[in-house]
């Protein structure tokens, strides 16, 4: 199954990314990685950023409308969860279960899915795609630092008190780029770079 999803959303995303789409699909990469950070074909998590890039624009970015006009023609990625997660490990059952740190609910992938270079209590922003057998992690996740934990989740429970879908995808956004940051400077403290303001 995670072939299948692989194979809809690069067509998906090859189908938004040119003709009429051409202009608002370059609008929304100069947008992306101005928020986020430069990228360079270099970088040594240069294909993650890209997917990052090309989920947010898909799933998420105003402008476009992107999602809106696939649904309209077809459903198969038109249930998807975009938060933070904490990787909980398996349950009763084998199946792998992840906490979202903002909807306070659980997404539980298909028995025998496992998450690529997850281990237990690791904290992840990214993207689930829900289909009846249970959920798939698109790949543009990342992990981030364990010493941060506290501070993330202290600013997800303020971000879910206010309830507004803009404040928690700039939140979202906000931590991609401190992640970014972070890897850049790997030297300093996290808690030094992941820091939040009123």
């Amino acid at each position: 199954m995670e072939t299948k999803i692989r194979e809809n959303f690069d067509k998906a995303i090859l189908n938004y990314s040119k003709d009429k789409f051409k202009g608002v699909y370059l609008k929304a990469k100069d947008e992306f990685f101005d928020l986020t950070g430069s990228i360079h074909a270099d970088h040594e998590n240069f294909e993650q950023r890209m997917n990052s890039f090309y989920e947010w624009y898909f799933f998420n970015y105003s402008e476009s409308k992107i999602l809106k006009d696939y649904t309209a023609k077809d459903s198969f990625f038109k249930d998807f969860k975009y938060s933070i997660f904490e990787f909980s490990g398996k349950n009763l059952r084998g199946r792998c279960v992840f906490k979202d740190f903002i909807g306070k609910d659980k997404v539980l992938l298909p028995k025998g899915v496992m998450p690529p270079g997850l281990t237990k209590d690791d904290i992840i922003v990214g993207r689930f795609i829900a289909l009846e057998e249970g959920h798939y992690l698109l790949p543009g996740f990342f992990i981030l630092p364990g010493k941060v934990k506290s501070i993330l989740k202290r600013e997800a429970r303020r971000i879910a008190k206010i309830n507004d879908v803009d404040k928690k995808e700039e939140f979202l956004l906000k931590i991609e780029t401190l992640y970014n940051r972070w890897r850049s400077y790997n030297h300093l403290d996290p808690a030094k770079i992941f820091v939040y303001g009123p």
